[in-house]
């Protein structure tokens, strides 16, 4: 503040004699000062009084010009209205901190980078959390390598389609349906294609190859089954023997056993009436051993016999058993 000189009355200022100029007069007051011409001049400092100012960080404030009473004050905002803002951890890449409502945070949040992945039809993949740069990609792998195959049309069946890699194809092999056939004495090629199922009857041609070289007689059939407590039970029913042999040549006879026993093995016995037998072939597929309810057996005998000069002859099959005989026997005579 400017000082006024004040002399006693009786003696003369001037403007010369002081220092203030009227700008440092406190504006409201008045004062001889040395730019008011030897006269008493209102001052023009301007009166401040009390000034606040609040700053935030970075900001600054200029004090203006003039009075201030000492009771003004220019102070900093608080960090935390500073910093508002709503990120936790978890929000804050995994390495880094921010600051949030005037609180350093250290980040949590998993840096992934660039994730790559391979799907095949129908999969899927869950996109694990956290930061993703950008360069990650998932694809679809080829259809391709996902319908790897061997089939050609030809092995698909017309009228259907199937994916062989990568290309669908449509079937060509042929639906036949339903194979039937019977034969007489030929040779039957079955065209290429696909059967639902059917029947081969390949009797006819059994029975023609039967006539070139051997005769089928009468005689052959299928028992009843038997079912006993007898032992030796002879099974030579009507169609287990063969009757009316005549001339000179060899009866053959298959015989096939199929039931359960129990124990030994049955006994076999094949008679002719008017020749002579001659066991040709005797071969017995069976494991009977000493067993208790065995399950369902099978056995096949082939016996060749010779005759000569047979007349009104028969000849028939004997199967004995030591305990309780059930069972079929199946047999097939032929004279050659």
């Amino acid at each position: 503040m400017g000082k006024v000189l004040m002399t006693p009355a009786g003696g003369g200022v001037s403007s010369d004699d002081v220092t203030a100029s009227k700008a440092e007069v406190l504006s409201g007051y008045t004062a001889l000062t040395k730019d008011s011409d030897d006269e008493p001049a209102s001052g023009t400092m301007a009166n401040q009084g009390a000034v606040s100012q609040a700053l935030n960080c970075g900001g600054s404030y200029t004090i203006p010009a003039g009075y201030h009473n000492g009771s003004g004050k220019v102070t900093a905002n608080s960090l935390a209205s500073q910093t508002d803002a709503t990120a936790a951890a978890g929000q804050i890449l995994s390495g880094y901190t921010a600051w949030v409502k005037g609180n350093k945070v250290t980040g949590t949040m998993a840096n992934q980078g660039a994730v790559s992945q391979a799907l095949n039809c129908g999969g899927s993949y869950t996109i694990p959390a956290g930061y993703h740069n950008g360069s990650g990609k998932v694809t679809a792998n080829s259809l391709s390598s996902q319908t790897d195959a061997t089939a050609a049309a030809g092995q698909i069946l017309s009228g259907y389609t199937a994916w062989v890699k990568g290309s669908k194809i449509t079937g060509s092999m042929a639906n036949k349906g339903a194979l039937n056939w019977s034969g007489s004495n030929t040779t039957y090629s079955v065209p290429a294609g696909y059967y639902s199922g059917g029947t081969l009857d390949s009797r006819p041609s059994y029975n023609a190859g039967v006539s070139a070289g051997k005769t089928a007689i009468d005689g052959s059939g299928q028992s009843s089954a038997y079912n006993g407590t007898a032992n030796n039970v002879k099974t030579n029913a009507p169609n287990h023997k063969l009757t009316g042999i005549t001339g000179s040549g060899h009866i053959i006879a298959v015989i096939i056993l199929d039931g359960r026993v129990w124990g030994k093995s049955p006994s076999r016995t094949f008679t002719v009436t008017n020749g002579s037998p001659q066991i040709v072939v005797n071969h017995v597929w069976d494991n009977y051993g000493n067993r208790n309810n065995a399950a369902r057996e099978l056995a096949i005998w082939f016996v060749k016999v010779k005759v000569t000069n047979a007349s009104n002859a028969q000849a028939y099959f004997t199967i004995g058993h030591e305990y309780n005989p059930d069972f079929l026997v199946h047999i097939g005579f032929f004279k050659d």
